[in-house]
């Protein structure tokens, strides 16, 4: 029988194993523009504060990595970097680029973040499940912050591909959480496939209408994962409550909280430390200059998260 102390000995043995274990994935683009890579960076560091054992892969394209490179070396980040190809088009388009072939250049299971998406406590409960290949948060955009369905932009995309829907989800590709599993790497390939079908009939480098079609056509139950580890703080400051990962919507400056996002990137570029607590302020403050906050619903836990 094991007593007090032997169970604390292996309670941290396998908070130690599940550490060594964590891997995340970040992908972005960039022309020159540094605005994306510094979140990037801001996200990476917070990750080294909660796991320095932590394995990082930042994808790119052959065009940025020169770009990003020397951006990534002041903080020993270049060592992470890798690029996927060539891809002509803007930066916006050769992120996602690389962000859909994640799964295809990635050996293990592995958390994708996008640079907007910030940890800000333990997440490794993630990586114990076992029972789904890959998982991801309903999506919560500001046409739809209860995340009810399809956003309308998407519904016109999905008719004009011929892609069924109304789907019985719809998911934020934002925060997912991939198994190295042979159904995952099947989804990946489909996923980039139809990205790059999406992106040419529209010239619109949104990802997450392929990666939701994708995850439906080929019959896949995703994981639905909790709030908690893609907690939307531009929409309310409700998500900030027991959240483990902030996703900031950095393309929409419309966000009551998109105020926030600025205040840190400023600070991160004066050369402060990085602070919940300050992000937590910068955020009520950002909220409170808008008078705008959506009253959300809590999402009831469909993982043992």
């Amino acid at each position: 029988m094991i007593g007090n102390a032997g169970s604390i000995i292996v309670s941290r043995f396998y908070q130690l194993i599940a550490r060594r274990q964590i891997q995340v994935c970040f992908a972005v683009a960039s022309d020159g523009e540094r605005r994306y890579v510094d979140l990037l960076t801001i996200s990476a560091l917070a990750l080294r504060k909660i796991y320095g054992a932590a394995k990082l892969t930042i994808l790119t394209d052959d065009q940025s990595l020169p770009i990003i490179a020397p951006l990534l070396a002041h903080h020993d980040l270049a060592k992470n970097i890798r690029s996927v190809g060539a891809f002509p088009g803007g930066m916006g388009a050769r992120s996602r680029f690389a962000k859909t072939q994640a799964r295809q250049f990635m050996e293990g299971d592995f958390l994708y973040l996008d640079a907007d998406a910030i940890p800000v406590a333990a997440f490794d409960q993630l990586f114990r499940d076992r029972t789904v290949s890959v998982c991801a948060a309903i999506d919560r955009s500001p046409e739809a912050p209860a995340g009810c369905g399809l956003p309308s932009w998407a519904s016109s995309a999905f008719e004009r591909l011929g892609w069924s829907h109304p789907l019985p989800f719809y998911l934020n590709s934002g925060v997912v959480f991939w198994r190295d599993t042979p159904i995952a790497r099947q989804l990946g390939n489909a996923w980039h496939e139809n990205w790059l079908q999406f992106f040419r009939s529209s010239n619109d480098f949104a990802d997450q209408p392929a990666f939701n079609h994708s995850l439906s056509s080929l019959g896949i139950s995703p994981g639905v994962m909790h709030d908690r580890y893609n907690a939307r703080v531009g929409l309310s400051p409700e998500f900030t409550d027991g959240a483990s990962i902030y996703h900031f919507y950095a393309s929409d400056s419309k966000l009551p909280g998109h105020a926030a996002l600025e205040e840190l990137l400023i600070a991160f570029r004066k050369g402060d430390p990085l602070d919940v607590s300050l992000i937590d302020a910068a955020l009520a403050r950002s909220h409170a200059s808008r008078h705008a906050s959506h009253s959300l619903p809590r999402q009831i836990d469909t993982l043992p998260l």
